[in-house]
């Protein structure tokens, strides 16, 4: 990057793709919760390039994972991700900017005239505020059908580079206070070497 990538390169993480096919299908940018605490462990988010969280009032923030070049997998059952909640009107921004589409379970009727090129996904359990929830493959199904009106996605922008740059320091702790119930800590984990996230 940041101008060109190779065919096999996702250009929103730097890393390869096993299907490489995938990159032609626009983006899914999908609603997640991150509260009430029933609404954890989410599925399917470790496998997102980008994950956008944002605070949504009532000191709870939300998810917003795009879903581009490789999808989540299991080797046993059709994989799924979850729960899924409402739009939001920021979401709006981050899908054209991607040029995705969007996948949440309704939106209040201030929200939904804001929002464009969406799929509502129901919820299979009325008395279960996280009982949304979307196969991959029904994902990707979409992908395929909104090809036709989004076309291709093409992204540019990320410089992606295994050596840090010169004059940096360690950056071994982030703390990001969206509420004082909540607050995000981001700590390098030097064995893995990722950061691991803290709520």
């Amino acid at each position: 990057g940041p101008e060109s990538y190779p065919p096999d390169i996702n250009p929103l993480s730097g890393l390869p793709v096993s299907q490489p096919k995938n990159l032609n299908l626009p983006p899914a940018l999908i609603s997640i919760p991150n509260s009430p605490v029933s609404a954890r462990p989410q599925a399917g988010l470790s496998f997102s390039p980008l994950v956008f969280e944002m605070y949504i009032g009532e000191g709870a923030t939300r998810f917003l994972a795009l879903f581009y070049g490789d999808y989540p997998y299991s080797e046993d059952v059709e994989a799924y991700v979850g729960p899924i909640r409402s739009g939001r009107i920021p979401y709006e921004t981050l899908r054209t900017i991607y040029n995705g589409f969007l996948m949440f379970a309704g939106a209040s009727w201030r929200v939904l005239p804001f929002l464009d090129e969406y799929i509502v996904v129901y919820n299979e359990d009325p008395e279960n505020i996280n009982g949304a929830r979307t196969s991959v493959s029904r994902m990707i199904e979409i992908a395929q059908i909104k090809q036709e009106f989004l076309g291709a996605p093409a992204f540019s922008g990320l410089l992606f580079d295994k050596n840090p740059p010169p004059g940096g320091k360690p950056g071994n702790m982030l703390w990001v206070a969206f509420n004082y119930t909540a607050q995000v800590f981001w700590r390098f984990d030097s064995g893995s070497g990722a950061y691991m996230r803290y709520q």
